[in-house]
């Protein structure tokens, strides 16, 4: 009968982001890093500093809107610092800012009928060429999709007639559907009532459960407190602490970073 765990008997954690030496130089001059952190399978992984951190210049780095000046970027070990924001986002490192725009002549599904094709085909060949009729494998995915978010009974609906949370959901929603091995998310529960956070935190710790890696970048460390395993702390474009929420709770460079005294040492 069983006999005591081993090494090889516990579940190996696979990385899927990692970060290394990551740098640029900012629009003010000051150096952004040099900065390295990775992120797990099943992990999701938060982002907080106070503002002007370099929370957002991390996201334009991670997705491709800016180029870093050294370092490396690298998604289930593959390099992609060096490709545009479309081509990695196809590779799997899918972003996701704020909510789906009011459209009044869009509705939820046809978001998310353009995004999953968003997968097959780059943003300038949907330009020139096109949107395909979707195949059965695309239209079960969208089905899939919007059960998961809760979003089913409001898919005919046009984007302007939904609730700010639905349309933050339907973002989520069409993240999803370019499937995503890491989603880079953007305050996702910034500005929501209590009861809302609540129901996307569960969402979102669903995706992780389908080894859907998550980066979540937000300033309010409360916000995040219940959803993610581990943080990284930010200031002034450097990695000033890293930890579970125990460990940050006990660190000088940590504590630093939110009353805005001098920036310590990284973790």
């Amino acid at each position: 009968m069983g006999g005591a765990m081993t090494v090889d008997d516990l579940p190996i954690r696979r990385v899927r982001l990692e970060v290394e030496e990551l740098a640029f130089t900012r629009p003010s001059g000051d150096l952004f890093g040099p900065m390295s952190f990775s992120v797990h399978t099943d992990e999701i992984l938060g982002v907080i500093g106070p503002t002007g951190a370099g929370k957002g210049d991390l996201v334009d780095l991670l997705c491709g809107r800016q180029m870093a000046r050294a370092g490396a970027i690298k998604l289930d070990g593959q390099r992609i610092d060096m490709l545009p924001a479309h081509a990695r986002s196809r590779l799997g490192l899918v972003m996701v800012a704020g909510s789906a725009p009011a459209l009044p002549d869009v509705t939820v599904h046809d978001w998310l009928a353009m995004s999953i094709q968003l997968v097959d085909r780059s943003p300038l060949q949907l330009l020139l060429r096109g949107r395909r009729r979707l195949d059965s494998r695309q239209i079960g995915d969208i089905e899939a999709t919007l059960q998961f978010c809760s979003l089913h009974h409001v898919a005919g609906d046009s984007l302007a007639s939904l609730t700010p949370a639905q349309r933050r959901m339907t973002e989520i929603a069409r993240g999803l559907c370019q499937r995503p091995r890491l989603l880079l998310l953007h305050r996702p529960l910034a500005g929501l009532p209590r009861m809302h956070r609540h129901d996307f935190s569960l969402v979102l710790r669903d995706i992780a459960a389908e080894a859907v890696s998550m980066v979540v970048i937000d300033e309010q460390l409360d916000a995040l407190a219940t959803l993610c395993q581990r943080f990284i702390v930010l200031q002034r474009g450097h990695l000033v602490a890293s930890g579970s929420l125990d460990v940050l709770g006990s660190n000088q460079a940590a504590m630093q970073a939110f009353t805005g005294t001098a920036p310590g040492k990284v973790a």
